[in-house]
């Protein structure tokens, strides 16, 4: 850990060094100017760059189930549930459909809408939901039998989608919800008056990769189930409204440098106004352009390309590079104002040497500092062996969703150093800030190889999965693994310390396993890491899952003085240690702690679940610990022990430090070899 804090109080620094180093002129800006990540998905008209039509999508789920077409048949059986959606229990759904290969799009106008159905497993747990609230007793039998929509030749729109749903009772209840898991407003809902239910949704749909959710409330009963079936598909161009990057020369044999042809061909869809087109096929890309000694491969100046559309066919269509330089696959950037692009259905590689001697990113978006990218969405992509995946910064609403992020050789993808390996980062400095984020329904894997540290030569996983300054940024369900520092850090801003701007991570799955024999760089064992950790103010971390932790959710401004951070909750979320101690050295679950000069201001620690499961451990453990604090109240957690044998161990802050206006009550403990509270003889605590 304190080799990991040394290296995170660089990063200020860093980012400040990095502003320096392009960005926000004429000339193009460096990884300095960093990615930015999404905003919000906005409704795209279909013809507001192109007309659109309907094809297949290969696309992939948090889960990491396959997906499969739904233009025949797929089929789910869904499990019953008697558990209530707020208390994050969700039906298990098996589907199974015949896979159908996506079709050259050049070929006819004549489409269809098709889509994936993947075996989700959704944790519903939030306590903001919609009036989906509670599962059936019953068990539920129903078939999403399939989407289709009506493609018009003449005018080049496709009509309403509809959707239809088989092996209903009489009297079953359905609700239709889009870009959600049955959460918010539905957008289609209907009574089945037989077996069979066709529901039509109620616009026409926009160009990019959808997702949907199905409610069904049984006859008879009186609360929704929201399924874990979740049908995907893709809104895409029509033939005459794209540029495929094949006709400017580009291969996609896997032997063939198609650098040039696919710069080409993004610049002619620029010049257009069109779409592009990556269809699948391995695109070697090595030629780089060096730009303030950054090698770019793929770019292009973006400005004014509005509500255009980057698009391949899911993980077929590889954009590869092997360089073992500092370089970066993609690199887009606008200093003029572009609205609602979006990038979907690509897959990016780097297929490396063994060690990266410089940093490799996969996909950068380079605005500026009056925020000219608006809206951008990086949806359903694929990032592989990168040590920056996807960066930015210069971006107002940006969406990043259903993503999967692999590391095979962990932190062998990345440059060894004291900067931060993590799939996503977004600054904060000259060359431009980031305005409402949405991060969510990603799977990042930091070690997705065979698991065997043996054969790296770093010994250890990636670093983590996020990183950033970001001004209002939700992050929610996202699963995570196999990260050996921070799964997700929150930087305070630096542009405008004093935002009100919040930062709300709810509903996400960490697990936080390290491998057996994860090496720091001097080859000591590392056997700790954090789940979440927050340096910034205006915080909310609920409803999470946090499994095999060593050190939960981490608050800390003590490393820097100026600090000044407030209003941090930190409730509902659900704890379990590490239980193994020779891989891991288990710390707390919770660590909130100020600094010398100002103390954390209104802290919530609540109703949080924790279970300590060490057989063995070797150290006093904590599971809440708080330092530096003032008008805090902890309350109505739960802290269960799960081993005998060991004693003195504290529940509730081992070091309370210059605490002040401290509400303490209502907090369980379990276990007899738990010392319930330790507090020092000034600090001003009220236990109840």
């Amino acid at each position: 850990m304190n080799t990991f804090l040394t290296r995170f109080g660089l990063l200020i620094a860093l980012s400040i060094f990095l502003s320096a180093c392009g960005g926000g002129g004429g000339g193009g800006g460096s990884f300095g100017g960093g990615n930015t990540p999404e905003s919000p998905k906005n409704s795209t008209s279909a013809s507001s760059v192109s007309t659109s039509s309907i094809k297949s999508s290969s696309s992939k789920s948090v889960s990491s189930s396959s997906s499969s077409s739904l233009v025949a048949t797929s089929s789910s059986s869904e499990s019953s549930s008697s558990s209530s959606l707020v208390n994050s229990t969700s039906s298990s759904v098996s589907s199974s459909a015949s896979s159908q290969s996506s079709s050259a799009l050049s070929s006819s106008l004549n489409s269809t809408l098709s889509s994936t159905s993947s075996s989700r497993s959704s944790s519903l747990s939030s306590s903001s939901k919609s009036s989906v609230s509670s599962s059936s007793s019953s068990a539920n039998h129903f078939v999403v039998a399939d989407i289709t929509a009506a493609f018009d030749v003449a005018t080049g729109t496709a009509t309403q989608p509809k959707l239809t749903i088989k092996n209903l009772d009489v009297g079953d209840e359905l609700r239709i919800y889009k870009e959600t898991e049955c959460e918010g407003a539905d957008i289609a809902r209907s009574i089945s008056v037989s077996d069979k239910l066709q529901l039509q949704f109620g616009t026409p749909l926009e160009l990019g990769h959808h997702h949907f959710s199905v409610a069904v409330k049984k006859s008879g009963q009186n609360n929704f189930v929201c399924t874990s079936v979740y049908p995907e598909y893709s809104v895409v161009p029509v033939t005459s409204q794209f540029v495929n990057v094949k006709d400017f020369g580009a291969r996609g044999d896997g032997v063939t440098d198609d650098t040039a042809a696919i710069n080409a061909a993004l610049a002619s869809a620029k010049t257009q106004a069109k779409h592009l087109y990556i269809p699948a096929g391995t695109y070697i890309c090595n030629q780089a352009t060096n730009v303030n000694n950054s090698d770019r491969l793929l770019t292009a100046s973006i400005g004014g390309w509005n509500n255009a559309v980057i698009f391949g066919d899911g993980a077929s269509s590889k954009l590869v590079t092997s360089l073992n330089t500092k370089s970066t696959l993609m690199y887009l950037y606008a200093y003029s104002k572009v609205t609602n692009f979006k990038i979907y259905n690509v897959s990016f590689v780097s297929n490396h040497a063994p060690a990266q001697t410089e940093y490799q990113y996969g996909l950068f978006l380079q605005g500026t500092g009056v925020q000219n990218m608006v809206g951008a969405d990086v949806s359903d992509n694929q990032f592989i062996g990168f040590g920056g995946a996807l960066q930015g910064q210069g971006l107002n609403g940006l969406n990043i969703a259903h993503n999967e992020f692999l590391a095979p050789r962990g932190h062998d993808e990345s440059k060894f150093g004291t900067t931060p390996a993590v799939f996503v980062w977004l600054f904060d400095n000259a060359n431009g800030l980031c305005n409402d984020v949405k991060v969510h329904h990603n799977f990042a894997d930091g070690f997705s190889g065979d698991k065997n540290l043996a054969n790296t030569v770093s010994k250890r996983a990636m670093d983590g999965f996020f990183l950033g300054n970001v001004y209002g940024l939700e992050v929610y369900r996202n699963k995570t693994q196999n990260f050996i520092e921070e799964h997700y850090i929150f930087l305070p801003p630096s542009t405008a310390p004093d935002t009100a701007a919040t930062i709300y991570a709810h509903d996400n799955y960490l697990d936080a396993s390290i491998i057996p024999g994860s090496q720091l760089d001097n080859g000591q064992p590392k056997k700790d890491n954090y789940g979440f950790r927050s340096d910034a103010s205006h915080v909310r971390i609920e409803n999470n899952d946090i499994i095999n932790f060593t050190l939960g959710i981490l608050v800390r401004t003590f490393d820097n003085l100026q600090l000044q951070a407030k209003d941090i909750v930190i409730t509902k979320n659900r704890f379990s240690s590490g239980d193994d101690s020779g891989a891991y050295t288990v710390r707390s679950a919770i660590y909130v702690i100020g600094n010398t000069n100002f103390a954390l201001d209104n802290v919530e620690i609540s109703q949080n679940h924790i279970e300590l499961k060490s057989a063995a451990p070797t150290k006093s453990y904590d599971a809440l610990t708080i330092a530096y604090v003032k008008n805090t109240v902890v309350k109505e957690n739960e802290i269960l022990q799960l081993y005998s044998g060991v004693s003195a161990f504290s529940v509730i802050a081992r070091n309370y430090m210059n605490v002040s206006s401290v509400e303490d009550f209502a907090n369980t403990v379990q276990g007899s070899n738990l010392i319930p509270y330790k507090k020092n003889a000034n600090d001003q605590i009220n236990f109840h």
